[in-house]
């Protein structure tokens, strides 16, 4: 497999990785492989939750149960209750600027849709950084 690494710079740019997932998810028999399209993805909080919304919306249904290949494959990775509380205690834990002051807590990740929005693209990108940054902006 290529070894592939997408990290938008921009909010503009983020989109140009959505033709590719398409097109990923339009081959053979999922069954068959469970290759992500992408080896790496970076973004930060911002421009996941724009290509999240982008990659749901008419244009593209990415995330669409119609969407067998993708649908195969996150059900394949057997994400269930012991992940769920893993990330419940996650988000229950504070969050620390570099020199360890406190800041807030990581209850956004859950709340503002980011694990979840990191989820639905594990399909595509196993292997995600996710630029937290205060939220990424």
């Amino acid at each position: 497999m290529l070894a592939t690494y997408s990290e938008s710079t921009s909010i503009a740019k983020v989109s140009a990785l959505l033709p590719a997932l398409k097109a990923w998810s339009r081959e053979d028999d999922p069954s068959t492989t469970t290759q992500p399209a992408t080896t790496f993805l970076a973004a930060n909080v911002r421009e996941l939750s724009i290509l999240a919304t982008a990659a749901r919306s008419d244009t593209w249904e990415l995330f669409s149960a119609d969407n067998t290949r993708w649908w195969y494959t996150l059900d394949a990775m057997q994400l269930e209750s012991p992940f769920r509380s893993s990330l419940g205690l996650l988000a229950g834990r504070p969050a620390n600027d570099v020199s360890g002051c406190p800041k807030g807590g990581l209850e956004f990740l859950t709340t503002e849709g980011v694990v979840q929005n990191a989820i639905s693209f594990l399909p595509f990108a196993r292997n995600q950084f996710i630029q937290l940054g205060d939220k990424g902006e």
